[in-house]
C-alpha cells in the first residue's frame, strides 16, 4: 500500500531507484549501537575492541555517555576495558545474537561502583559484571 501511494505521487520514478531505497533500508538493520554511561563519580578510561578493530582510548567523565555504532554482521564480539581509581577489568559487552543473550543490536550499559549493568526493557538494570 505504501509503495502504491509512492508510485501515484511519483509515476515517472524508475523501479531501480525504488529497489535502491529498499536495499539501503536493509543495510541499516545491521547497525548495532554500543552505549556506555559512566555512573561513577570518577573519570573512567574505556577502550573497546572487536575482531575487526580497536577503538582509541576514551576518557569518560562522570555522567558522560560513550557511544559508537558497529556492523552486527562483520563483528563477532566487542570487549571493553575499563580503568578508574584502583579498579580495572575487561568484559565481553556484545556477542553475535546467536552466541549469547547479552543484548541484540542496542547495548545500553552503565558503569557503577559495583560493576557493569545492562539496561533491560522496561528500564530495569541487571548487574552483569563485578569489579575485581
Amino acid at each position: 500500500m505504501a509503495l502504491t501511494c509512492f508510485w501515484n505521487f511519483f509515476p515517472g520514478i524508475s523501479l531501480a531507484l525504488i529497489l535502491l531505497i529498499v536495499v539501503n533500508v536493509d543495510c541499516q538493520t545491521t547497525v548495532g549501537i554500543m552505549s556506555i554511561k559512566n555512573n561513577l563519580p570518577y573519570r573512567t578510561r574505556i577502550q573497546c575492541t572487536s575482531n575487526e578493530e580497536t577503538l582509541p582510548f576514551h576518557d569518560s567523565d562522570p555522567g558522560d555517555v560513550f557511544q559508537f555504532n558497529f556492523d552486527c554482521e562483520r563483528q563477532l564480539s566487542w570487549t571493553c576495558s575499563f580503568e578508574w581509581e584502583d579498579k580495572d577489568g575487561t568484559f565481553v559487552m556484545w556477542e553475535r545474537p546467536d552466541h549469547s543473550g547479552l543484548c541484540d543490536r542496542v547495548c545500553p550499559w552503565k558503569v557503577g561502583e559495583d560493576g557493569l549493568s545492562l539496561l533491560r526493557s522496561g528500564g530495569n538494570t541487571v548487574l552483569i559484571y563485578f569489579w575485581r
